[in-house]
């Protein structure tokens, strides 16, 4: 029985429950409560009476009372659901149009569950930013999650109040502009072993046939000339570590390998067989979101569309947080991390040699799939509990950390955005940073309510995202990457028709073990990437059994306990089960 249901029993009028997904055509399965009670028992009074235990994020999407429950539930999907509720204002108006572009939910209502037609913390980050451009409101990511309907959202800007969006000018006319915290990083990094490949993004993009390569080359010069981050070499000026833009630049093309930083342009490309775009570009100037705005870019231009004027510049993003307005953020942000990350835990990763300095970072990749009815399970989980899909597979990780490492208190480290401004929607460059979730795993605590921990850690952490947390250790807070992508990161739609990019592997880890998570449409695939110099490769492939063991549990009854998630005797297993590899170190 799951919380939502024994709550709603507890109301003196309701006498029968069941909870179950109602699938609808424009939009993700929204979960509904369906109670058979007394006369004139008011769906709206049992919202309130479940709101006064659980938080908003777990509330149903719906609440629907009906004279009995039929033998077959199924027969409770051709109900009707709760009224739909238009925007009544202006306010709520606005924010309608915000959900409509950013989610793909062509006529939400005011009380629809932001996680129940598919909202998590990207799209809400996006929403942040669609706010400040629609309303002129400052609004913080934090909000956004913790007010998951446009009512509730709405509510919260009257009681906020409407201060002013600061809006990122252009920057002054100089030689060279200063870092972002992000770039510094990556500099840094690459300055250790400049020969090292880790940075590097190599993208294979199918083409179709009988492609133009010489007009494609075009279309890429036409992009790489309005993008200054692009034409930036990355140079001393003044003593301090600077950018300085160039007014053009030849695009080359070979195989991959180390970039020299200040001789831009850090990309290259090519065609392959005539039928693969293959380019090659240094994270220093990209990230995920800026490889998809790329090459959209490029399809518009290669297809005789216009573009409009860019409006922001990468270095006038990094020359506004490096000014007063930077300062304030990251002071406004740096009391919770402080907190956060207070006497950060000592668990490490159980390797199978010994770690040493000048271990090589020569990396491996293990891939493998969830499945489709795996990944509908853990999608189900998710939408009961009001919660992202990406909350229920980091609490996984969490736990399955725990197991490896002994420890009840765990950090590892998950990439957000950094696109929390509407300027910075179409704008390229590297704004992605990588946020600390730190997390304890009791083994006493039941699966659900560390879920809802989960969600109010990455919740905190994203809300925060803007201060570079490794300024306030002197070592790595974290040896591991956990990160789900969404499936528009991947899929695109480019010369005619929707492909899928192909990131090639380099042949280095950036950490010692990094999960990435790809969202499909009906699957998840995993690229687990780890150290070679660390783990054998039966290792980790007895970590993503044990990784989909914890999945498979906490999806079939997810009232159990942390401990129970991990215990390896006398595991029975069929086809969706995950098999269990006995790995010693």
């Amino acid at each position: 029985m799951s919380t939502l249901e024994t709550i709603l029993r507890t109301h003196p009028g309701v006498r029968e429950v069941a909870i179950l997904p109602h699938e609808r055509t424009d939009a993700p399965a929204v979960v509904v409560a369906y109670v058979v009670g007394d006369d004139g028992l008011d769906p709206l009074a049992l919202r309130a009476h479940v709101a006064g235990t659980l938080s908003d994020e777990r509330l149903p999407g719906y609440i629907v009372r009906v004279d009995a429950l039929p033998p077959d539930p199924a027969v409770l999907a051709e109900i009707a659901v709760e009224e739909y509720v238009p925007p009544r204002d202006d306010v709520e108006r606005a924010l309608v149009a915000c959900w409509s572009k950013q989610l793909g939910h062509a006529k939400p209502g005011v009380r629809d569950n932001f996680y129940a037609v598919g909202g998590d913390s990207l799209t809400a980050a996006r929403i942040v930013a669609e706010v400040r451009a629609a309303l002129g409101v400052e609004l913080s990511l934090a909000q956004v999650l913790a007010h998951p309907t446009v009512e509730l959202l709405a509510a919260e800007i009257g009681r906020a109040g409407s201060a002013p969006a600061e809006r990122i000018e252009p920057a002054p006319p100089r030689p060279a502009h200063p870092l972002s915290p992000q770039q510094r990083r990556v500099l840094a990094e690459q300055a250790r072993d400049p020969g090292a490949t880790r940075y590097l993004l190599p993208v294979r993009i199918p083409l179709p046939e009988n492609v133009d390569t010489d007009r494609l080359a075009d279309a890429l010069r036409t992009v790489v000339a309005r993008h200054e981050i692009l034409r930036t070499a990355f140079v001393e000026h003044d003593g301090e570590p600077s950018q300085r833009v160039l007014p053009e630049v030849e695009i080359g093309f070979g195989p991959a390998r180390p970039f020299d930083l200040g001789r831009p342009p850090l990309l290259r490309a090519g065609v392959r067989d005539g039928r693969v775009l293959e380019l090659d570009l240094h994270h220093i100037v990209t990230d995920g979101v800026s490889l998809g705005l790329l090459l959209g870019e490029v399809d518009t231009v290669y297809t005789g569309r216009s573009l409009p004027e860019v409006s922001l510049q990468y270095k006038d993003y990094a020359t506004w947080l490096a000014g007063e307005a930077g300062d304030r953020l990251r002071a406004e942000q740096r009391e919770y991390w402080v907190a956060a990350l207070e006497s950060p835990p000592r668990a490490e990763l159980p390797t199978d040699t010994d770690r040493s300095p000048g271990l090589p970072d020569t990396g491996a990749v293990e891939v493998f799939d969830l499945g489709a009815e795996r990944t509908e399970r853990l999608r189900d989980l998710a939408a009961e509990e009001g919660v992202t899909l990406f909350t229920v597979l980091a609490a996984a990780y969490a736990v399955f950390l725990g197991a490896i490492t002994g420890g009840e208190d765990i950090i590892f480290g998950t990439p957000v955005s950094g696109r929390g401004r509407p300027e910075l929607e179409t704008a390229q460059g590297m704004f992605v940073n990588t946020v600390c979730l730190r997390h304890r795993p009791a083994p006493e605590l039941m699966f659900l309510d560390f879920l809802q921990e989960a969600a109010g850690t990455a919740a905190g952490a994203f809300a925060h995202q803007d201060f570079p947390v490794d300024e306030l250790a002197a070592g790595p807070l974290f040896d591991t990457l956990f990160a789900v992508q969404h499936a528009e990161l991947i899929e695109l739609d480019f010369l005619g028709r929707t492909v899928e990019l192909e990131l090639a592997p380099t042949g280095a880890a950036m950490f010692d073990l990094d999960l990435q998570l790809y969202e499909r449409r009906d699957s998840v695939v995993a690229e687990w990437s780890y150290r070679t110099a660390l783990f054998r490769a039966e290792t980790v492939r007895g970590f993503r059994d044990l990784f989909l063991l914890v999945l498979d549990r906490s999806a079939a009854d997810p009232t159990a306990a942390i401990s129970e998630l991990t215990t390896v005797d006398e595991c029975t297993m069929d086809d969706n089960t995950a098999p269990v590899v006995d790995f010693e170190f």
